[in-house]
């Protein structure tokens, strides 16, 4: 079971979530599992693809397609 929090940025208890291509999201998913792929860091999740940014509020991550 998944014991995620809505501060997290999705649904408690829901296991799987559907990523819209170009999503922001304030948070990764738990087991986002980082990726260098030459000089830039990524993050693969259940085959979707984030890559971190950074604005006023911090960092985020935008759904991006498979670099």
């Amino acid at each position: 079971m998944n014991n995620a929090t809505y501060a997290e940025g999705y649904a408690a208890g829901a296991e799987s979530t559907a990523y819209v291509m170009g999503a922001i999201c304030p948070t990764l998913p738990p087991r986002a599992a980082i990726r260098t792929i030459g000089n830039a860091t990524y993050y693969l999740y259940n085959g979707v693809w984030f890559s971190p940014a950074y604005g006023a509020n911090g960092v985020y991550y935008r759904v991006i397609p498979a670099p």
